[in-house]
């Protein structure tokens, strides 16, 4: 090869090395943009347990659990839930749950657990809900609270752990043995 063959070789290399970096440049600077999909994500056996101190825990199982991460929630099917502290227990199970990170949990049909000594029911198609903000909430649907010998049965049931009050409303009948 000659000297002016080289060059040339040199010079074609240099070029195409200026248009591929001027591409590159382009591209980067007008990125494409895809539409999102909603992402979501299911466990079957969903199991889950949580330290919240030294004396509080809590446990989550569900047959099914559907993560979705763009508003931060999951839906459970068949789930039971378990918490525990020096001061109170609670548990509590339904056909399906919805937990909305740091703003609310919600259950739907056949609801029941307790809380410490008090048993609560709720009919085949009855709904719980609780928000985490605002510390209240209510179920409705055949609420039964019993503790031992003594219950409440009514339409729904409201409460607010800060206010510290529980309200029976609708058709109320109470029982109550000395």
């Amino acid at each position: 090869m000659g000297r002016n063959s080289k060059r040339i070789l040199y010079i074609i290399l240099l070029i195409a090395c200026a248009a591929f970096a001027m591409f590159v440049i382009k591209d980067l600077s007008h990125p494409r943009v895809y539409e999102k999909v909603k992402e979501r994500s299911y466990i079957e056996g969903f199991s889950f347990k949580s330290n919240i101190d030294n004396l509080s825990f809590y446990k989550i199982y569900a047959k099914r659990a559907e993560l979705m991460f763009e508003d931060e929630s999951i839906n459970f099917d068949n789930c039971t839930f378990y918490y525990k502290d020096p001061a109170k227990e609670v548990k509590g199970s339904s056909k399906i749950c919805r937990f909305v990170k740091d703003r609310s949990v919600s259950m739907e049909e056949e609801i029941q657990g307790f809380y410490n000594t008090v048993e609560l029911k709720g009919g085949e198609k009855s709904r719980f809900y609780y928000d985490l903000i605002k510390y209240e909430g209510e179920m409705v649907g055949g609420v039964i609270a019993k503790d031992g010998t003594n219950s409440i049965k009514s339409e729904k049931m409201r409460f607010n752990r800060n206010d510290m009050f529980v309200e029976f409303l609708g058709k109320v009948e109470v029982v109550y043995a000395r």
